[in-house]
């Protein structure tokens, strides 16, 4: 896998309706909150400073398909000095499909009861690698930044043997994934 032999950014979109209701959203098209523009506005701010701090610059920006990380994409790529036309966009990256579930209160959500349409995890993992492995390759003096969502961050997190915790990643916090000496992975908010 491309991605995997570099350092990269991992970013979850802004904080949604959904997020602030507790309703899973998965597949579902839903916009970012005042609040999640906000928090996208600040990421972006911070990795302009890590930008100019580190003599780097994040490219390949890439983003999945789903309007709250396009939107994140967006205003961060603004923040960095790119054009919101440069984002990739790779639909592999979108969020698990929930089926049943999608619109519902998480509050509804039982391991023990499943809906049948939903996508498997195993489906999930493989379109997220497969997505993950289209990201282009970042040439001398660039990393890729990836705006997506939290279960495209659990995925990712398995791939390069790091504890992903249970609860959902934070909102627009910049991760950087880098290669550490001893051979894995390791991850810290920017």
């Amino acid at each position: 896998m491309n991605l995997l032999t570099a350092p990269f950014v991992y970013l979850r979109h802004g904080e949604t309706t959904s997020n602030r209701d507790a309703i899973i959203a998965g597949s579902l098209d839903v916009a970012l909150t005042a609040l999640g523009r906000e928090q996208a506005k600040q990421a972006g701010e911070r990795l302009a400073l890590a930008m100019k701090r580190d003599a780097i610059a994040f490219t390949p920006i890439v983003a999945s398909s789903r309007q709250r990380a396009r939107m994140t994409a967006q205003i961060v790529a603004r923040a960095l000095g790119r054009s919101p036309a440069e984002i990739l966009e790779l639909p592999d990256l979108d969020e698990r499909y929930w089926g049943a579930l999608e619109g519902r209160p998480r509050s509804e959500r039982r391991d023990d009861a499943l809906p049948a349409d939903m996508e498997s995890v195993e489906a999930f993992a493989q379109r997220v690698s497969r997505g993950l492995a289209t990201v282009p390759q970042p040439v001398h003096g660039c990393q890729p930044l990836i705006a997506a969502h939290s279960g495209v961050w659990r995925v990712l997190c398995r791939l390069i043997g790091i504890p992903a915790t249970a609860a959902p990643i934070g909102n627009a916090i910049p991760m950087r994934i880098s290669p550490s000496a001893s051979g894995g992975w390791h991850a810290e908010p920017l």
